[in-house]
C-alpha cells in the first residue's frame, strides 16, 4: 500500500510537471479568482441595505440578519464570480482534457484520492444551531440583547441534542450490525 501510494505521488509530481503550462494558468486564474471574491466581498459589506452599509454593531445584529447577509453574500458571489469561475474552468479542463493521451487520460484516472472530508459536522451543527434559536424564539433576538454566555450554551446544548439524536440510532443500528453481520447471525 505505501509503495502504491508512493509511486502514485511520483506520478502526479510527474504529470503535473508535463503539464506545467495548463497546471500555471490554473494556479493564476485561481488566484485571479480569490482576489475578485475579495472585491465582492468589499463591495457587499459597503454597499449592502441588510446590515445599512455596514454600519450596525454586532449587538445589533440578530441570527435572522445574519442569515440574511450570508445568503445574499453567497448569492453575489456565485453569481459575479463562481459562475465565470465554473465556465473558464469547465471549457478549459474539457479542451485540456480531450488533448490528452489515452495514455495519460489511464494515468490520472489510476490516482489515489485518500483525503477524506469531515462530512460537513460543522455546517450541521451551525444549522441545528439555528434550528435551536428559532424553536427556542431567540431567532430574531439581537446578539447585544443576551448575555454571552446564552449564545455559548446554546451552541453546547444544540451539539448536546444532536448527539444524542443521532448517537443513539447509530449505536442501535451499529449494535445490530456487530449483532447479525459481524458474528453471522444474519445469514
Amino acid at each position: 500500500m505505501a509503495r502504491k501510494k508512493l509511486r502514485s505521488k511520483h506520478n502526479l509530481k510527474a504529470f503535473i510537471k508535463e503539464h506545467q503550462f495548463v497546471f500555471f494558468v490554473a494556479v493564476i486564474a485561481c488566484i485571479a479568482f480569490i482576489i475578485s471574491a475579495g472585491f465582492v466581498l468589499y463591495w457587499f459589506i459597503t454597499t449592502n441595505t441588510i446590515i445599512p452599509q455596514g454600519s450596525m454593531t454586532i449587538d445589533q445584529l440578530s441570527m435572522a440578519t445574519l442569515l440574511w447577509f450570508i445568503v445574499n453574500l453567497v448569492f453575489w458571489e456565485a453569481l459575479i464570480v463562481g459562475l465565470p469561475a465554473v465556465i473558464i474552468f469547465g471549457v478549459g479542463g474539457y479542451l485540456w482534457w480531450n488533448g490528452l493521451s489515452k495514455k495519460q487520460k489511464a494515468l490520472f484516472k489510476d490516482k489515489d484520492c485518500e483525503d477524506k472530508s469531515n462530512g460537513g459536522m460543522g455546517f450541521f451543527l451551525f444549522v441545528a444551531f439555528v434550528i435551536y434559536l428559532f424553536i427556542d424564539g431567540t431567532f430574531f433576538t439581537p446578539f447585544g440583547d443576551l448575555p454571552l454566555s446564552y449564545w455559548l450554551l446554546s451552541y453546547l446544548w444544540t451539539a448536546v441534542w444532536t448527539g444524542i439524536l443521532i448517537g443513539i440510532p447509530m449505536l442501535i443500528i451499529g449494535g445490530l450490525w456487530l449483532l447479525y453481520v459481524k458474528h453471522g447471525k444474519g445469514s
